[in-house]
């Protein structure tokens, strides 16, 4: 060799050190591309409709209690508060069908929805409502202000709704007016014009409701378990779903499309929620119980991530690399000079940022494919003029091959990654300490006589 073994290896650490900066770089361009495409989804979600959560629907009856006293001075006053009793469902079915269609914005995207949900089911009379009918004096339910609220996070996303219960056909208007209780702040609510003589009728039997409701909004779509018994049924044509919330009670999923079914009831949720006072405590441990079901809108292939966690091996594979080409250094016992080390090393940092770029526009898989394939070749060319044997070139590029095929199947089993990466880097050691058990390390440390 030119020059003492001890410092080719710290000319070489002083070039793993200078590309892990670039390296760096490319992991920060990654983190600044992956924000811009955030800005680009909530800006379709404000043009359009942004995440969308269901709650309800509920009734609400709001009365009155008037409590008198009387000041120091003998005067008599009465103190009116205003309270609202809160009815879910006794029985609760959903089915939405989700219709997804990807938007884009130059070279950025954002998944977005379009719902069909149907919700039917029945109030059934509670102790609370039927304690109404035995009022004190001092109470007093204000039947004409009675209302149907359904909670919705982004109200602008609604296309279409109809509803009727009873005998009744409902009118929606803004807002639902239970802002503190539900666990969506906007929404609309529905007045029951005919309220004292709706409620005489709930106050004896079940009453069904139906409600039909088009919807669109963007990143994900929630339902909030409202009923003391709950079914929904989600479908819809996302190919990888991200379910979040209680676990599907079943689901099935093909290339195209998805199924998933929930059941629960008051017992698995652990609370009735068939009657809130908001002005008793146990109303904040019934919005506390409820649950979300439902699915996010993510995409597991999705390119900046991906790209991330490929650079992320980034310093690992270039270590393998500089480590396979010194092997061939010492076995071959031609010297390779550092700076042809760091044209290597750059040529593989190269690589991450093709990856990235070519994703923008092609998918991603494909994208790592053409550029690892620009990379061993490029790679490779230049190993048979250093190394001066094609032998040996074919041997450089061949396991650059293995590699760049390692860290694909990293990408595509992120649960075994770990296990993969620490089986790589344990065969490697004990290929390089084989294939130079026998090397005189000593002799290699000297300069060659001239």
């Amino acid at each position: 060799m030119n020059m003492k073994l001890g410092f080719k290896i710290l000319a070489m650490l002083g070039i793993t050190l200078l590309i892990s900066i670039s390296l760096i770089l490319v992991r920060g361009l990654i983190t600044e591309r992956s924000n811009r495409a955030q800005e680009v989804r909530n800006s379709l979600a404000d043009n359009t409709a942004g995440p969308q959560t269901i709650s309800g629907p509920y009734l609400v009856i709001p009365y009155i209690i008037e409590e008198s006293f009387t000041q120091p001075a003998n005067n008599a006053n009465t103190d009116r508060k205003e309270y609202l009793l809160l009815l879910s469902p006794e029985q609760i079915n959903n089915k939405s069908d989700l219709q997804l269609e990807i938007k884009k914005r130059g070279l950025f995207e954002a998944p977005t929805f379009k719902s069909n949900s149907v919700m039917t089911g029945y109030f059934r009379p509670s102790k609370e409502l039927l304690a109404l009918k035995k009022l004190p004096a001092n109470q007093k339910i204000i039947w004409q202000k009675a209302y149907l609220s359904l909670g919705l996070q982004d109200p602008r996303g609604i296309r279409q709704i109809k509803a009727t219960i009873g005998n009744s056909v409902l009118e929606f208007e803004p807002g639902h007016s239970i802002n503190n209780w539900s666990k969506t702040s906007p929404g609309i609510h529905a007045n029951l014009t005919e309220g004292a003589e709706f409620f005489q009728q709930i106050l004896s039997q079940d009453q069904d409701f139906k409600i039909d409701l088009d919807l669109v909004g963007s990143q994900s779509f929630l339902l909030d378990l409202v009923g003391t018994n709950s079914k929904i049924d989600i479908t819809g044509n996302w190919p990888h779903p991200s379910y979040k919330g209680i676990s599907p009670d079943s689901q099935s999923r093909s290339k195209l499309s998805f199924a998933a079914s929930w059941k629960t009831n008051s017992l698995a949720k652990g609370v009735s929620m068939q009657a809130c006072k908001t002005e008793d405590s146990n109303c904040n441990e019934s919005k506390s119980a409820t649950s979300l079901v439902g699915l996010n809108l993510i995409d597991p292939v999705d390119r900046y991530v991906l790209s991330d966690r490929t650079a992320k091996y980034g310093e690992l594979f270039l270590i393998l690399t500089f480590a396979i080409l010194f092997l061939m250094e010492v076995l071959r016992k031609n010297p390779i000079h550092p700076m042809q080390y760091a044209l290597v090393g750059f040529a593989t940092s190269v690589f991450f940022l093709l990856t990235l770029s070519l994703s923008e526009h092609i998918s991603f898989f494909r994208a790592y494919a053409i550029a690892a394939s620009a990379s061993v070749a490029l790679q490779s060319f230049y190993a048979s003029a250093v190394l001066q044997s094609k032998k040996m070139a074919l041997i450089f590029s061949s396991s650059l091959m293995a590699l760049y095929g390692l860290l694909f199947f990293i990408l595509r089993s992120e649960d075994s990654a770990l296990m993969v990466g620490s089986l790589v880097v344990f065969a490697t050691l004990a290929g390089f300490m084989m294939l130079t058990r026998n090397v005189n390390w000593y002799a290699l440390s000297q300069p060659e006589k001239r």
